[in-house]
């Protein structure tokens, strides 16, 4: 489980810091999603890490993890079709 927290975090930290990036390339739209999406997603990571710990709702980590997996990757493929088309 650490690992996998680990990963997840870094990821949307990382994802965060390209939204910066794109945002002073002035590509506004594509810097806003990123980091607006990479926010959103940390704190639904960091709520199910203290669900977790709290064990409150009994569901577990598995839950916010997906969730944050269909995050990624729905954001990779987003960053992967523009990059093929050379909008990056």
């Amino acid at each position: 489980m650490y690992v996998s927290i680990g990963y997840f975090v870094v990821f949307l930290i990382a994802m965060i810091m390209i939204g910066l990036a794109f945002r002073r390339i002035t590509m506004q739209t594509k810097g806003t999603l990123s980091i607006f999406t990479g926010a959103i997603a940390l704190i639904v990571i960091l709520g199910g890490i203290a669900l977790y710990q709290a064990d409150q709702l009994g569901m577990g980590f598995a839950v916010p993890e997906y969730a944050e997996a269909l995050v990624i990757a729905a954001w990779t493929i987003w960053m992967g079709i523009d990059l093929a088309r050379g909008n990056v």
